[in-house]
């Protein structure tokens, strides 16, 4: 009688094939994920961003509409600061600096806190000077940059809007 040997188990070569395999298959995974993680901080960077700076655009052009009068230089040209005289006779400076934007004394954006920059802050506020007829314009313009304008994980908003003053 003749005995008959049953080989059990992988070869070599196909142990190799599969570890290759299942390498491609944990690398690509994990490319994924990365991708799917960077466009997550991508993603939560342009929603703060943007509603940092809608609240401070609705503040503001809220502010500056119920204003009496703009206090400040009107010439049509642009500037980091204008001066209104609110509906109670008080007088308000805004500023746009590259540390924030601030109505009075109170910071309506906190670059420092908020890890954001101002670009061109000196170029936030530009004064249209109203007559008898004609009410006073003023243009906000400014633009914000999360985590440094980073490409993949940061964000860059503009916001922008011109506001008339209802008492003229």
């Amino acid at each position: 009688m003749e005995l008959i040997k049953i080989k059990k188990g992988f070869t070599l070569i196909e142990m190799l094939v599969v570890t290759g395999l299942i390498t491609l298959v944990i690398t690509s995974a994990a490319q994924i994920f990365a991708m799917v993680l960077r466009n997550n901080q991508k993603t939560r960077a342009i929603i703060e961003t943007k509603q940092t700076g809608d609240s401070a655009l609705s503040v503001l052009a809220n502010k500056i509409r119920s204003a009496r009068q703009v206090t400040s230089t009107c010439t049509s040209s642009t500037s980091p600061a204008i001066t209104i005289e609110d509906s109670n006779g008080v007088s308000v400076q805004i500023s746009c600096s590259s540390t924030g934007i601030t109505l009075g004394s109170n910071t309506l954006i906190d670059t420092t806190a908020d890890n954001l920059a101002i670009i061109s802050p000196l170029t936030c506020f530009t004064c249209y000077p109203g007559g008898n007829i004609a009410p006073s314009i003023v243009a906000i313009s400014f633009t914000l940059q999360k985590n440094g304008g980073n490409p993949v994980t940061g964000a860059e908003l503009t916001f922008s809007t011109s506001v008339s003053l209802r008492n003229y």
